[in-house]
This record gives C-alpha cells, structure tokens and sequence, in this order.
C-alpha cells in the first residue's frame, strides 16, 4: 500500500490516507450506512478525491481511517469464522486486533487483484472525471469468505484464535 502526494502551496507533501481510497471506494453500501455521516456522503469522484480541498480533509481525517478500520472489520468478521459481533471481544483479543487491522485486508485484496493500489488507481482512473458507484455486501461475500480463509490460513491465525479462547 503506496501513499500518494498531492500539492500544497506549490510543494509535494503526503496525502495521508490516501492508501485506503480505493479499500474505501470498495466498502458496499451495507458497510457505508454504517459509518459516520461524513463518510456516508464523501464524493465518489475520482477528481474530487484527488483536488477538492474539503474531499482531501476528510480523506486525512482520523474519521476516515477509523471508518475504513471499522468497515472491513465489519467486512471479515463473518469471514473469520466468529460467530459473536466484534463487540463482544475486548480490543486486546487477537481476533478483534485482527479483524480492525485494515492494512492486512486491503493488502490481501491488493495482492489478489480484487483492488488496486492507491498509485496504481490514480494511474488508471486519476485522468477521468467519473463517481464510482455503489455495490452491495452480498456480491463480495463470496470474494471476502475465501481471502480471508487464505489469509488466516497462511497467518497461521485459526489456531492463535483457539489459544485465545
């Protein structure tokens, strides 16, 4: 997961969070009426995410990480095989450190071609003026169900999982 840059008075600086725009853009919208308002309404379009100054402030906010944080561990909670709701857990148990972990769910997509990096989705789609739409938590599900079986599997995660229990 590659940061982007974008101009301040005339000068480069990190555009923070932007990583997680293209995890974001992923979210259904079951997950997006889940989180705070200001990320429910945030522009879908791709020059507003990459030029427009309130767009970009929301995008650095910590309410755009935490709401990324929440979205995808709402995501692959169910993939993880839990049968409880996450606020079951205390935030020290692993799974719960796991599923809030966003960075190991979009890097899992990112590798398996579901989503493409932040440089790479400003490479494709940076020149148009389009609104990315919507889709619904059902059409990923099948997706998120065998990543997420990939990825414990290979984190070796099921059986931290049993310890903790």
């Amino acid at each position: 997961m590659t940061t982007l840059t974008r101009m301040e008075n005339g000068k480069p600086v990190e555009y923070v969070n932007s990583q997680y725009i293209p995890a974001f853009l992923f979210l259904p919208v079951d997950i997006l009426v889940l989180l705070p308002r200001e990320l429910q309404t945030l522009s879908r379009s791709v020059q507003d995410l990459l030029h427009d100054p309130k767009t970009i402030a929301t995008v650095e906010s910590y309410v755009f990480w935490s709401g990324v944080m929440i979205g995808y561990s709402l995501m692959v909670w169910p993939a993880m095989g839990q049968e409880e709701t996450p606020e079951s857990y205390s935030y020290n148990d692993p799974a719960h450190l796991l599923s809030a972990t966003p960075s190991c769910w979009v890097g899992m997509l990112e590798r398996a071609g579901v989503i493409l990096d932040a440089v790479a989705w400003v490479r494709k789609y940076g020149h148009l003026d389009v609104c990315v739409g919507h889709s619904r938590l059902d059409d990923y599900m099948p997706i998120i169900r065998v990543l997420v079986a990939l990825q414990m599997k290979e984190l070796n995660f099921y059986e931290v999982i049993k310890i903790a229990r």
